[in-house]
């Protein structure tokens, strides 16, 4: 989420508004929609106690050799009598396709999570804590840290519990640091790594800001929740067992395991 100032904000949410962007290349030179830039998306994928990622989407005229470069990305609003821009992002440029027949660039790019997405290494040194291992995950990943502290940061970190395990990367170990820290992790607009705790906003969203909603069946709430770190298997399993057993209730199972039916002289 960016922060914006009150009449940004209000500009932007007005039912008749203009709006325009722009991106600066890595040698400083700015293109708009006057020059070569036809057109951008940004398309965020992300959980909580997870990591958040960003892709890029831009088509530009003409050819463009813009791979392996980072470009600055700018969204705006008019009022007041002139247009005023903020920082979108930052976007690593992984694809350039040249279309001949429209004389355009198609490029794909993705924020710096796309640095954590690398096999996993050793980092850092031990003992330490939580926080100060996190600071050693950035620098092996080569993106700054943005926050001074983080929830659960105290904990004792005494070694390096991934540094013989197969197949994960920073992204998957940055994963379970969001999980013990209660947090969800994202890359902000300057490109740097922070992590944010869901909090009250105090926003208030009606039905004038929806564009698409969709109800399913209740659920209900969780009845039971098992906290598990692999390989290790050092599980944490809690359970409602008045509520567990309630006739009809939806559990979770795996229907490879178990053969799940119903009778309703049970109910």
């Amino acid at each position: 989420m960016l922060t914006v100032a009150p009449d940004f904000k209000s500009a932007i949410t007005s039912p008749v508004k203009r709006v325009s962007g722009y991106v600066v290349l890595q040698d400083g030179t700015e293109v708009t929609a006057n020059d070569d830039l036809q057109s951008y998306t940004i398309t965020s994928v992300g959980e909580y106690l997870k990591t958040a990622m960003s892709e890029l989407k831009a088509t530009f005229n003409g050819e463009k050799a813009l791979i392996g470069t980072m470009i600055d990305v700018y969204y705006g609003t008019f009022y007041d009598n002139e247009w005023h821009y903020l920082l979108k992002g930052k976007f690593n440029i992984t694809e350039a396709l040249y279309k001949k027949t429209t004389d355009t660039t198609e490029v794909t790019g993705y924020d710096n999570m796309l640095h954590f997405a690398v096999n996993y290494s050793p980092v850092g040194a031990y003992p330490t804590t939580l926080y100060g291992y996190l600071t050693s995950l950035c620098a092996g990943a080569g993106v700054v840290l943005e926050n001074e502290t983080i929830y659960n940061g105290s904990i004792a970190v005494p070694e390096d519990y991934y540094q013989n395990i197969q197949d994960y990367t920073f992204r998957d170990v940055l994963e379970d640091v969001c999980e013990l820290s209660a947090s969800y992790a994202l890359i902000n607009s300057s490109g740097n790594l922070e992590l944010r705790q869901i909090a009250d906003t105090g926003e208030t969203l009606t039905y004038d800001n929806i564009l698409k909603f969709e109800t399913g069946e209740l659920y209900g709430g969780i009845n039971s929740l098992v906290l598990s770190r692999q390989p290790q298997n050092d599980d944490v399993f809690t359970q409602d067992e008045i509520d567990i057993n309630r006739p009809m209730n939806r559990n979770i199972l795996d229907l490879n395991k178990f053969n799940v039916t119903y009778s309703t002289g049970e109910a």
